[in-house]
């Protein structure tokens, strides 16, 4: 049993950073409520999610990722015994989990933008990012 709870962690990982964006979903539609005074059969305006879509910010936390890889990569490789090599990789371990987590939540907003926004294109990027993700996500 927990063997199996083990090999589903990054599945877990993802499918619980999804419903924490959904509920930021749902207090971003409760607060335009409330400021706006609109009644529940009013529709939702896009705008209240598709602004905190940022690619710039997005692409620039891909870039510093790949940046501390590298870094972290090379001193490891440069590495004078087996403790450094093994410091080395578990921080690039913890680099990977970071770089996972920029991922998720990029695409966990894409996914919860797409439904408020009624743009399905934006769950295409939802995949991706779940998938890269995933892959990046250390298995333990």
């Amino acid at each position: 049993m927990a063997t199996q709870i083990v090999k589903q962690d990054r599945v877990y990982r993802i499918l619980t950073n999804a419903l924490l964006w959904i509920c930021f979903g749902g207090v971003a539609i409760g607060a335009n409520a409330l400021v706006t005074n609109a009644s529940v059969t009013t529709s939702v305006p896009p705008e209240i999610i598709t602004h905190f879509i940022d690619l710039k910010l997005y692409l620039v936390q891909l870039g510093a990722s790949v940046l501390l890889f590298a870094l972290l990569a090379l001193i490891t490789h440069k590495a004078n015994d087996e403790a450094e090599f093994n410091r080395g990789r578990y921080f690039i371990g913890l680099v990977f989990e970071e770089w996972a987590a920029v991922v998720i939540n990029f695409g966990s907003l894409l996914f919860i933008a797409g439904f408020i926004a009624h743009m399905p294109v934006y769950w295409l990027g939802t995949a991706v990012n779940y998938v890269l993700g995933h892959y990046l996500l250390p298995k333990r």
